[in-house]
């Protein structure tokens, strides 16, 4: 039977791996990661009758793609080497932790939203998974108002390459001045192929006719926050047991129980 002091250096060992898959970046060549997927899905669509003579209405619409969490320089410092158009096929846009991203596309005139849809990857081995889900929202003079989540049809604990549609559609559609997906980031969440389609003569239902957006709370940095005090306990953890290739604390040292019982 493991000691109690085993018990806590397989736990603390444990919380170090966790800890340096979780602020490394993914090491991932984005035109290799472009085509993969052993595995595809599909989560959430309503409307199966969408009429086919839609309008692409992603290129009429500013774009916009914003942290709705809290920002850290340092997870932002890693997103760069992951910049890819978020509207192409042809490479991933990343974003790593800081909570959430809002993808918002906004439109000169109001116009009739049909469908709406974006792919994500995941890759359990690089630590990127699928967000847990993906909020619609539509603008309406400045209020926003929501179609609701649409919830991941594959668990994050899958550990197959794959990729997943994440998808809106009414045939009726939805009048808006905007349009914004909020996605929730945990670790790494890798996104393309933003589209989104309907018309710009219908008119579509009065976008008031959904549940207005209700501010939610930011959620907490959590103990991976790179500038937080707290994450250096894991980098000092890993750095005593794994010599000059552990992760470096990222944070005032600091010493800790599990540390000391290692």
């Amino acid at each position: 039977m493991f000691s109690k002091r085993k018990m806590w250096a397989a736990t603390a060992m444990a919380l170090c791996a966790l800890a340096a898959a979780s602020l490394d970046p993914p090491r991932i060549a984005l035109a290799a990661a472009a085509g993969t997927g052993s595995a595809t899905g599909a989560a959430g669509s309503e409307g199966a009758n969408v009429s086919s003579a839609m309008t692409d209405l992603t290129s009429q619409g500013a774009l916009s793609i914003a942290v709705s969490g809290i920002p850290d320089a340092t997870f932002a410092r890693e997103e760069t080497s992951y910049q890819s158009d978020v509207t192409q096929m042809s490479g991933w846009r990343g974003f790593s932790h800081q909570g959430s991203r809002t993808i918002t596309l906004t439109f000169t005139s109001p116009v009739d939203v049909k469908s709406i849809h974006i792919q994500a990857l995941q890759n359990f081995s690089l630590g990127i998974y699928f967000p847990s889900d993906v909020e619609f929202q539509f603008d309406q003079n400045g209020q926003w108002y929501t179609a609701g989540q649409r919830p991941s049809a594959i668990p994050q604990s899958d550990q197959r390459v794959m990729t997943q549609t994440f998808a809106w559609s009414s045939a009726a559609g939805i009048e808006a001045s905007a349009v914004r997906l909020v996605i929730p980031v945990d670790v790494w969440v890798f996104v393309n192929g933003f589209d989104v389609q309907g018309s710009r003569t219908e008119r579509g239902l009065a976008a008031s006719t959904l549940p207005k957006v209700v501010a939610a709370s930011i959620k907490a940095p959590g103990p991976l926050l790179p500038s937080a005090p707290n994450a250096a306990v894991f980098a000092i953890c890993c750095s005593y047991k794994r010599g000059p290739m552990a992760v470096k604390a990222r944070g005032p040292s600091r010493t800790s129980n599990l540390c000391s019982l290692m």
